[in-house]
């Protein structure tokens, strides 16, 4: 009893210094299990989030070289771990080479049996409320069943890796709030100091996105309303072939079947799990599609439209090399970067208007000062009105012509 206790005091202890890090209390709780129901191995296992495997999150007292955290098998496998998941019990098997499980060739009791030496087993569900989250296991390499008190102290056990599971679950919670939040302030900042340009910001936010959502390949495209076209003005982590094409994309917004478009006019986010599963890939071999699976290795991706009093914008795009969905919180934070973006473009086209005005005005006071200064010859007012049409429509060619007197023809008195 006295060992027990301290052996709970000893896990308490982990669970107080690793807020972050549950795989230490998973390992102080394997070995205190080990050691104190006389067993040979322990693992821990957790059900992944989609809900359809469990996957290896801590292992002790294994012999094979191998063994992977990471590991995963079928939630509704034949696995016992599975079962006690499943029917959030207890389950108990005095020698597993006496199981249908072993007998059927099954290659996980195959492999525990005649590999690891494995007979009796004790798997006690992780519960969190009325739902199991995981399961820890308990073995030895001899027929000698597991007594209820090494039951009971598993199960205690069990509730310390749940509270240790959910402390890390909070922990990084908040350290991911306050990394967003700061992500958010820096991104506000660069707009602040990018009046006149919103390239800086496009850059700050694909890297934010990027390292935020775990998305290595990002870019973002804007609309040409007035003339129909997308482009892409930034973009972060594309390899070199796929990072020219990037920069050399220029598609018509009518391509709504392209990921980089279709967000834009539709003004809805669009998250595919896998873009290889895509009719776009594997029917029409689509060659923007074919590359952006085949030589970038995209899988997963997110878009998020950029959207000001119901027009598209533009839109952000994040990509992982890997089929890892992206989740409802990268939705909202890119959501919030894409306000954001909006708010930086609005910025620049208010100061580019401003601007404008005041480069217009400023020429009609030139060309009304010429005027004055020039009452005996037209032809200095001319060249003033002919440099600022130029100038400001941003015309490399252009021309003044003047209709002679006679009415009959045009003379050229200005050019460029």
């Amino acid at each position: 009893q006295l060992e027990r206790q301290t052996a709970t005091q000893e896990v308490l202890s982990v669970i107080s210094k690793s807020r972050d890090n549950d795989a230490r209390v998973f390992e102080a709780v394997l070995q205190q299990a080990t050691e104190i129901c006389d067993a040979d191995q322990a693992a821990l296992v957790l059900v992944n989030a989609a809900g359809t495997h469990i996957q290896l999150a801590g292992a002790w007292g294994h012999d094979r070289t191998d063994v992977e955290l990471g590991e995963e098998w079928p939630l509704d496998g034949s696995v016992t771990a599975a079962a006690a998941i499943r029917n959030c019990k207890v389950v108990r098997v005095e020698d597993i080479a006496d199981t249908e499980f072993y007998r059927s060739g099954d290659p996980t009791a195959v492999t525990m049996v005649e590999v690891e030496g494995i007979r009796s087993r004790v798997v006690v569900p992780l519960m969190q409320g009325e739902q199991a989250i995981g399961a820890i296991a308990v073995s030895r390499r001899e027929v000698r069943p597991f007594s209820d008190p090494d039951v009971q102290f598993i199960e205690e056990f069990a509730k310390h890796a749940v509270i240790a599971i959910e402390n890390t679950r909070q922990f990084r919670e908040v350290q991911e709030r306050l990394e967003r939040e700061k992500a958010s302030r820096e991104i506000l900042e660069v707009i602040s100091r990018s009046r006149d340009d919103e390239r800086p910001v496009f850059q700050s936010i694909l890297e934010n996105s990027s390292r935020l959502c775990k998305a290595p390949l990002a870019f973002l495209c804007v609309a040409d309303n007035d003339r129909g076209l997308a482009t892409i003005p930034a973009n972060i982590g594309a390899r070199t072939d796929f990072d020219e094409a990037l920069k050399n994309f220029v598609e018509p917004l009518t391509r709504t079947e392209l990921i980089a478009i279709k967000p834009m006019i539709d003004g809805e986010v669009i998250r595919q799990d896998d873009i290889a599963d895509d009719p776009l890939y594997f029917r029409d071999r689509d060659p923007k599609r074919v590359q952006m699976v085949e030589i970038e290795g995209a899988r997963s991706v997110l878009a998020v439209p950029l959207m000001k009093d119901g027009v598209g914008l533009g839109v952000i795009v994040l990509y992982r090399r890997e089929v890892a969905p992206f989740s409802d919180d990268d939705v909202a934070l890119v959501q919030t970067f894409a306000a954001q973006a909006v708010i930086a473009m609005e910025n620049v086209r208010q100061f580019r208007e401003v601007q404008a005005r005041l480069a217009r005005e400023a020429a009609t006071s030139d060309i009304l000062g010429v005027i004055t200064r020039s009452r005996a010859d037209a032809g200095p007012v001319f060249e003033a009105i002919h440099d600022n049409v130029s100038r400001l429509c941003d015309a490399p060619f252009s021309g003044l012509f003047l209709l002679d007197e006679a009415g009959e023809s045009l003379d050229l008195v200005e050019q460029e």
